[in-house]
């Protein structure tokens, strides 16, 4: 059995993006990969995209170059990775982000605390913070299927079948 972890941090507050950001040496080093987070509904969208990225990766699948782009491309619904990172990247004027660590050693979540200049806060706040009219833009979600489903569900659903649905 495959022991990988992935735990979610939310950081708030980011004094410098280019800092929050870190160096490929600090993501190589504590795991992380930084991300917008106006796009996620809840943490299962996350944990989805990670496990499809998992799976990817175990069979020598994936679309992109390590576990953290394939999460980010993963994420979207599109399948031009460009388009991927921009929409679940950071940008320059992002003041907060979501940050997924990936570990089969167990690292804890607190360590990536030196590496990001932010509030580390509860992911229970993080449906405070989504945008959900781009979400429902971005993922092309109509309130004719929010009437038969959450967000969440929408979401989710397109996720799990990017690759074998049309967008």
């Amino acid at each position: 059995m495959d022991d990988t972890k992935n735990y979610l941090g939310q950081f708030i507050k980011i004094s410098s993006n280019q800092q929050s950001r870190g160096s490929q040496d600090d993501r190589d080093i504590c795991g992380g990969q930084p991300q917008n987070f106006l796009m996620i509904v809840d943490p299962w969208q996350v944990q989805v995209a990670a496990n499809k990225a998992f799976h990817l990766d175990k069979i020598n699948k994936k679309s992109t170059r390590n576990i953290y782009t394939e999460i980010l491309y993963s994420l979207s619904p599109s399948k031009n990775i460009t388009d991927s990172f921009k929409k679940f990247g950071l940008a320059n004027e992002d003041t907060s982000v979501l940050v997924v660590i990936v570990n089969n050693q167990g690292t804890p979540l607190e360590d990536i605390q030196t590496h990001i200049a932010g509030q580390l806060i509860t992911l229970d706040s993080l449906p405070e913070h989504t945008d959900e009219n781009l979400v429902k833009k971005i993922y092309k979600i109509k309130e004719a299927e929010l009437s038969v489903g959450s967000l969440l569900d929408a979401v989710v659903s397109r996720i799990a079948s990017k690759d074998i649905a049309p967008v």
